[in-house]
């Protein structure tokens, strides 16, 4: 891995207090069979010596040092807005890729067309590398709700995951883009701390006529979320605040008497157990996320705008990812 001075790729990867995570990682996209990148590590101000760890055993990375810990999308905005690549590879820190990862990926994205705005990885679980951690989002109903999954989550990968295809957009853990869709659509939505982000810019995507593909020759192993596995009541507010800044911006008018009900679901599941959140000092957290999505509600519809195919074109992408996943 050694920088070049106009990569191809720029490799992109936001770094939170993830330093033996992270050095694997590199050490991984060392062993590239595809040596046209170069990469760049967002650090949120980590404080497990990742800065000193990068500059001691990876001098070819470009390091960007944040004041603090940013999140998700302010960290890896920061990174494409330091590139000049064509093409800007998303990674998770907790991710070792496949020496023939970038080749693979690289070369698809080479003969697609200019609307293919991004491809997925074969994203595999790092421990049971039998087992598929995400293909790509997809869109499910759940428990009378339709909500957004990591496709292929925990199921064995067999034939019926090895064929190309559209999927509904990538997983931004292990993802190409086009710089050029970002500079047409926009970045990630700084509003999103962590989840659902790419999501977001997925649908974002969709609805200005764009379309995403999967390669199953670009594998990576996904150590899943690590991070975030230690704040989980906090993940579980910003994920659902979240998902509905994702349905009130994208999804159709037809699903949303179904997302109010969900709404109303969460805050009488929260207000008949009020004593248990001030108990376990969780009600500070709770407020926040239903005044946000209020707060923010009117900025969201008006966003819904940029638009240009139908509401039933939509809707028609949204059918084929739930009955296929990748079609």
């Amino acid at each position: 891995m050694q920088p070049t001075p106009n990569p191809a790729i720029t490799i992109i990867i936001p770094n939170w207090n993830g330093k033996d995570l992270l050095k694997e990682c590199l050490q991984s996209l060392r062993e590239q069979t595809f040596t046209d990148f170069a990469v760049l590590v967002v650090d949120n101000a980590s404080s497990d010596g990742s800065v000193e760890m990068l500059r001691e055993s990876f001098p070819e990375v470009i390091i960007a040092e944040m004041p603090r810990n940013l999140g998700f999308g302010r960290a890896i905005n920061q990174g494409i807005r330091r590139t000049t690549s064509p093409f800007v590879l998303l990674l998770n820190n907790d991710i070792a890729v496949d020496p023939h990862c970038l080749e693979s990926i690289h070369g698809r994205m080479q003969v697609a067309s200019d609307a293919c705005a991004g491809i997925q990885c074969r994203m595999m679980n790092f421990y049971d590398r039998t087992l598929i951690d995400s293909l790509g989002i997809q869109i499910q109903k759940r428990e009378r709700f339709h909500g957004f999954y990591d496709f292929g989550s925990r199921l064995k990968y067999g034939e019926g995951f090895a064929k190309p295809g559209h999927i509904l957009g990538p997983c931004a853990g292990a993802a190409l883009y086009r710089k050029s869709f970002f500079d047409a659509v926009g970045l990630f939505d700084e509003r999103f701390f962590a989840g659902f982000e790419d999501v977001d810019l997925a649908l974002r995507g969709l609805r200005q006529g764009w379309h995403f593909k999967y390669d199953p020759n670009a594998v990576v192993y996904h150590h899943r979320s690590l991070t975030l596995s230690k704040l989980s009541f906090v993940r579980r507010t910003e994920l659902d605040k979240n998902s509905f800044y994702v349905a009130i911006k994208n999804l159709p008018l037809s699903f949303w008497p179904a997302l109010a009900l969900r709404f109303l679901y969460l805050l009488q599941s929260d207000f008949f157990n009020v004593i248990s959140l001030i108990r376990k000092k969780r009600l500070a957290a709770t407020l926040k996320m239903y005044g946000s999505v209020c707060f923010h509600f009117i900025p969201l519809c008006l966003e819904r705008r940029h638009q240009s195919i139908t509401a039933a074109e939509l809707k028609a992408i949204f059918k084929a990812s739930e009955q296929l996943g990748i079609w």
